[in-house]
């Protein structure tokens, strides 16, 4: 019994921690890719929300092409 839980706490004091650290790191990897998209996302909104307050009606469409800067980033 003493000889498992020996080879019990070494696995968690070595791999096991490894593991978990890299499940971390991975979950921070994507979050931070997540953040990145959905910041260009919005920045695609933004910018086709003041150019329509800004230049509206057919000076928006003709300088712009519409909303294809929405599709694009969809």
């Amino acid at each position: 019994m003493e000889k498992l839980e020996k080879k019990v706490t070494r696995f968690l004091n070595g791999p096991m921690q490894a593991h978990v650290l890299a499940g971390i790191q991975r979950m921070r990897f994507e979050t931070a890719e997540r953040f990145d998209r959905l910041e260009q996302r919005l920045d695609v909104l933004l910018t086709t929300l003041l150019m329509t307050i800004i230049l509206p009606g057919e000076e928006y469409l003709e300088n712009f092409g519409g909303n294809q800067g929405i599709d694009a980033a969809a």
